[in-house]
């Protein structure tokens, strides 16, 4: 190979995966599924969600470059407020967000009635720019992570504004009669 067919080849090789933009939730739904490990989904707007995300693969969801942060919330119909469940069937999950805003919208009509992260396998990252807040859920913390769950808070991601009756707490690890060491939560940094 000549010289400069390698440096295009490599030069390709570091550039960042991308997959597609989404502006609304089933774009959303749909450039996860179509992602290849690695890949990073860019959201390009505000979006309201009114299901849970689905995905097994590893998956960068950011705002688009340049843009944002852009801000997730779930829909008044969607008293749930889970965006994102992870069991056995997406032990491999390995997703990140970065640069978005999960905005349980506490202080108006809407409340949640479950968790937003719900992590019983896989992992999720929360990178610079990521944030949960405004969450008000009676009964359960915005974060649960049991069995072989992680969760992982680094630099310039933060949870704020978490209001629960019973629990009072952001992330939770462990369910009840597990031992704490079910699931995994480490902060590497962040608020």
């Amino acid at each position: 190979m000549n010289r400069l067919f390698k440096t295009f080849l490599a030069a390709f090789a570091l550039a960042p995966a991308y997959v597609a933009s989404a502006m609304t939730f089933s774009e959303l739904q749909s450039a996860v599924d179509a992602a290849e490990p690695g890949d990073t989904v860019y959201v390009t707007s505000d979006i309201t969600f009114d299901a849970k995300l689905t995905g097994a693969k590893k998956v960068t969801i950011a705002s688009g470059e340049g843009d944002g942060p852009f801000v997730l919330r779930p829909a008044e119909t969607y008293a749930s407020g889970t965006f994102l469940t992870l069991d056995s069937a997406a032990a491999d999950a390995d997703i990140t967000f970065t640069n978005l805003v999960f905005d349980g919208q506490r202080g108006t009509t809407n409340y949640n009635t479950r968790e937003l992260f719900i992590l019983s396998a896989g992992n999720v990252t929360l990178e610079s720019g990521a944030v949960i807040r405004n969450r008000y859920c009676p009964s359960y913390p915005a974060v649960l992570v049991t069995g072989k769950g992680s969760f992982v808070m680094e630099e310039g991601s933060e949870i704020r504004g978490i209001v629960c009756d019973n629990y009072g707490i952001a992330v939770k690890t462990g369910a009840a009669g597990n031992s704490a060491a079910d699931g995994t939560f480490t902060m590497n940094g962040g608020l």
